[in-house]
């Protein structure tokens, strides 16, 4: 079997490269640079599904057939503003995309060839209508998809405006998405979301939210976990335990972190584990077996979690070098 990382990278701030990493991860502690592909904008979510890739993008949607590595290729591109989360329906018929200070968007994309973006929902923000940036410092960042419903968080990188809100979204029709619930979490910065069952895990800066999502239109903020000078971007379950990259960005520097924290209570979250990751900041992880894959400014860190109260950083990679920051992560197993 042959394992490969698909990691997208930017010179950040310059913000005039933009590109998919392939790396041969078949040794997990000898990361090597297959090859790389320039993108339309910065990708910043991957999402990997029957030998395809879809990325979502600062101002585009791409999906990429990677069955082959040795023929990868574009086979389709729209324009519209993505955001830093993306989740694929369960028949592969949809992809839904934070689309930040712009809400939500949903991109048909039952045939990969001719992808369609068919609707749009928006968050508590005023977006003008010259207004082409992709970003801004405020907007959806986090969403959980669950039948009908998708789940969404707001962050907000000006910390005395409050706007910070969990926002349920009726997607029953994929063309008319409609907002139905929105509750504030001021002053708590959410920024990724997950969920196992009918509880949701937000996690942004210096909290972890514990939402009760069993009534979909009736969402309960069950608990808070407060996490001291600490920021995580992104998480992802297994199991009965939660996995954050982040940043601790105590007085001496902001430095890259993977932490653990045990779930199985959700009421009594407890951070069993952590390891420093190389950067300033980790944006992005992907779990396989014992391992987790972390990817941050410059540098991807595997980092072995055979003993999650012990997580240890095993290897280090970074084939384009400290001017870039790696986004976001996908794994892809082929069949030897």
């Amino acid at each position: 079997m042959k394992r490969v990382l698909v990691v997208s990278e930017s010179n950040f701030p310059k913000g005039t490269k933009f590109r998919l990493s392939f790396i041969d991860a078949t040794d997990p502690f000898r990361l090597s640079s297959i090859f790389e592909m320039e993108t339309h904008s910065l990708v910043v979510s991957l999402a990997y599904k029957d030998g395809l890739i879809y990325c979502s993008m600062s101002k585009g949607f791409s999906i990429y057939d990677v069955s082959d590595l040795n023929s990868v290729k574009e086979i389709s591109h729209i324009d519209l503003f993505g955001g830093i989360d993306m989740e694929l329906s369960s028949g592969g018929d949809y992809a839904y995309l934070t689309s930040w200070k712009r809400g939500i968007t949903i991109v048909d994309i039952h045939d990969p060839y001719n992808p369609s973006l068919i609707g749009r929902a928006s968050c508590n923000y005023q977006v003008l209508p010259d207004d082409d940036s992709p970003y801004g410092p405020y907007g959806v960042a986090g969403i959980v998809v669950r039948g009908r419903y998708a789940f969404c968080v707001t962050c907000d990188y000006t910390d005395d405006k409050h706007r910070e809100v969990f926002i349920v979204y009726d997607i029953a029709d994929p063309s008319n998405p409609q907002q139905k619930v929105m509750i504030s979490t001021a002053p708590w910065r959410s920024h990724g979301m997950v969920a196992q069952g009918d509880i949701a895990y937000a996690s942004g800066f210096e909290s972890i939210l514990v939402f009760d999502i069993s009534e979909p239109l009736d969402p309960v903020l069950i608990n808070r976990h407060e996490q001291k000078a600490r920021m995580c971007c992104n998480s992802v379950i297994r199991g009965n335990l939660l996995y954050n990259a982040g940043s601790d960005y105590a007085p001496e520097g902001s430095a890259g972190v993977l932490s653990i924290f045990d779930i199985t209570n959700p009421l009594h979250i407890r951070e069993i584990g952590e390891t420093p990751t190389i950067g300033r900041v980790s944006w992005n992880l992907a779990l396989v077996k014992d391992l987790v894959y972390v990817v941050s400014d410059g540098t991807i860190s595997v980092v072995e979690i055979a003993n999650p109260e012990k997580p240890a950083v095993r290897s280090l990679c970074g084939p384009s070098g400290a001017d870039m920051v790696y986004d976001a992560i996908e794994i892809i197993d082929f069949s030897a």
